[in-house]
C-alpha cells in the first residue's frame, strides 16, 4: 500500500488524479481524447519510475 501512496502523490503533482484508495478503480470514457490518454500514460509512467527507483 505504501507504493500506491506515493504514485497517487506524484501523479497528483503531475495533475492526474486517481480516487485515494489501491482498491478503486480508474475508469476512462469516451470523452476522453487520445491527448488525454496520452497525457495521463506519460504521467503515471514518470510516477511509477519514481516509484520503483527507490
Amino acid at each position: 500500500m505504501r507504493f500506491f501512496k506515493v504514485m497517487h502523490l506524484e501523479c497528483l503533482k503531475r495533475g492526474v488524479y486517481f480516487g485515494p484508495s489501491g482498491y478503486e478503480v480508474g475508469f476512462i470514457s469516451a470523452a476522453h481524447t487520445e491527448q488525454d490518454l496520452d497525457f495521463a500514460a506519460s504521467r503515471i509512467e514518470a510516477s511509477l519510475d519514481l516509484v520503483f527507483s527507490a
